[in-house]
């Protein structure tokens, strides 16, 4: 064979490798939504824990601040963004499932995908319930904060709202035995940050291909155009004439297989926290292990 016609050779196989890999990827993608679909009309049949299972001993000793329909809600949150993701990317075509991969809108959704159900898995994670009590707890000392936060400016355009004390969930931690040093406003009772829930629940990633920190991270890079991000995936055609390299726009050979890779890591996501609240909304708080 020639060396011409080893280099056409070698052009078409490549050529062939790119299309098998943008198939692949489309295929994981709308694999992958749909599955967040059934998800999503599963969580629709649990409108209330079983009686006598772990979420509902979690929701009698948090009453009015329950666990299990503040994770039911965010789970379901997921799904719906799951949806509007379906929407923005899948084209119906007269051959099938097509998919368009534009470069910043899916990642805004794939990265608020992530948030919901990243918060979700961090509140019934632990295994104890003082734990859980404890990160529910926090969780609602942050959303009275931001609540009371936002009164100043809010009652500049609308009517003003009374503010939200602290009395119950005071009560609440006292009667569960936690400590209330530095309650409200210390540390330990604060918001934690997405990047700090998606480093401590990695340890229930199974499958993975890069970690969820890290997904989470290329999302918000691509989500507000970050150039590092488009940077570690653009190719180079060549330099300009000042020697600085051009980078092309990110294709859909490198897009749609990125985006492939985020999506499958924030429905690994949902399936770890899916599976975690089916566990405690079914399970016998009698047989849980202490």
């Amino acid at each position: 064979m020639s060396y011409v016609l080893a280099a056409r050779a070698t052009q078409e196989l490549t050529a062939a490798a790119v299309r098998q890999a943008l198939a692949d990827s489309r295929d994981l993608l709308v694999s992958r939504l749909e599955h967040d679909e059934e998800i999503g009309n599963t969580l629709r049949t649990f409108p209330r824990v079983q009686v006598g299972s772990v979420l509902e001993e979690d929701d009698r000793i948090l009453g009015g601040y329950a666990l299990s329909p503040l994770v039911l809600d965010l789970l379901k949150t997921a799904t719906q963004i799951s949806g509007n993701i379906r929407a923005m990317i899948v084209v119906e075509t007269e051959n099938g499932a097509d998919v368009s991969a534009p470069l910043h809108g899916p990642y805004a959704l794939v990265r608020a995908h992530m948030e919901s159900t990243s918060q979700a898995l961090w509140l019934m994670a632990p295994q104890s319930r003082r734990a859980r009590i404890q990160r529910c707890l926090q969780h609602w000392c942050g959303e009275v904060r931001l609540f009371n936060g936002f009164q100043h400016e809010w009652s500049k355009s609308f009517a003003s709202r009374e503010s939200i004390g602290y009395d119950d969930l005071r009560a609440i931690a006292t009667d569960a035995g936690l400590t209330l040093e530095g309650f409200p406003g210390r540390k330990s009772w604060a918001p934690v940050g997405s990047g700090d829930i998606l480093k401590s629940i990695e340890f229930a990633h199974e499958g993975a291909m890069i970690t969820w920190l890290n997904s989470w991270q290329l999302c918000s890079g691509f989500a507000h155009s970050k150039h590092w991000a488009s940077l570690y995936f653009n190719e180079h055609n060549g330099t300009a004439a000042d020697g600085a390299a051009v980078a092309s726009a990110l294709g859909s050979e490198v897009s749609l297989p990125v985006l492939a890779t985020v999506v499958h890591e924030a429905g690994l996501l949902l399936d770890e926290a899916s599976r975690r609240y089916g566990q405690l909304s079914t399970r016998s708080d009698a047989a849980w292990p202490r």
